[in-house]
This record gives C-alpha cells, sequence and structure tokens, in this order.
C-alpha cells in the first residue's frame, strides 16, 4: 500500500493540465494591445513595391476593433489579436465572415509600421518590412490615443 499510493500520486501529476501560457502570448496581447490604442494616419502607403501618396486614410483602435476610414468614412472593422513575444511582432485582423489577414507590426513611440500579404493566394506572414511585390505596407502616425 505505501509503494502504491507514491506511485499513484505521480500518475496524477502526469496528466495535470499543461501550465499557463508565457507572458505576452495571452490571446489579444495584453499590455502591447493598449499601446495601439488611438487614432492611426496613414503617412505612406506601399502596394507590391509601389509607393502611393498620402491619402485620408487613417486606422482607429478601440479595445480588440480596429477600423479603417477612407475619405473620412469607416469602410472596414476586424477583430485583433497581437503577439509581441514573435520576432517581428505579429498582428492578426480577424473579419465578421471569417477572413483573417496575417500581419506584422513595429511600434515605436508613435509611429506604427505594419505589413500585410497583399495577395489572396499567399499563404503566411510577411518576413520584414521591406515589401515588394505581393506586400503591403502602412507607416502610419498617432494622432490621437
Amino acid at each position: 500500500m505505501r509503494r502504491i499510493l507514491p506511485l499513484l500520486a505521480l500518475v496524477c501529476l502526469a496528466f495535470a493540465p499543461a501550465p499557463f501560457p508565457k507572458a505576452g502570448r495571452q490571446r489579444g496581447g495584453g499590455h502591447e494591445l493598449e499601446r495601439l490604442q488611438g487614432d492611426w494616419s496613414v503617412l505612406r502607403t506601399t502596394i507590391d513595391g509601389r509607393e502611393f501618396p498620402p491619402n485620408e486614410q487613417m486606422l482607429t483602435v478601440r479595445g480588440r476593433t480596429l477600423v479603417y476610414h477612407a475619405s473620412g468614412r469607416a469602410t472596414t472593422r476586424w477583430e485583433i489579436e497581437v503577439d509581441p513575444a514573435k520576432e517581428p511582432k505579429e498582428l492578426d485582423y480577424r473579419g465578421r465572415r471569417g477572413d483573417v489577414v496575417l500581419l506584422i507590426y513595429c511600434l515605436r513611440g508613435d509611429e506604427l509600421t505594419i505589413c500585410w500579404r497583399n495577395d489572396d493566394n499567399a499563404k503566411g506572414r510577411p518576413v520584414d518590412f521591406r515589401g515588394g511585390d505581393g506586400l503591403g505596407v502602412y507607416i502610419l502616425k498617432r494622432t490621437n490615443r
């Protein structure tokens, strides 16, 4: 009996639940998501390696919702999740119809750079911010928290 109890305890520990996720990996990104809050004006847009002049594009982040504005009108709404533990940091846009856009981002003070695959057939995330064929890059400036 004395040998069975320690063996039983060992078996129970073997099937214990997994540990909590590491900091920064929780759904939504915690503190990093707070840093993205506010209004962001698009300073520069590069699509497929071609740069476009600045226009009236804007992104607004409130909570876990990102709204894209063009010409002062909300055009697209996404739920966002961030993973700041990755390098480069990862950002996911999730649409209401189940569509997902996988991005990378860099946040330095009040400047935000995001990069995404601009090809519906492409898989995965971009690996850097250089842009080029099949990629889109925004450089944004915070206008309001």
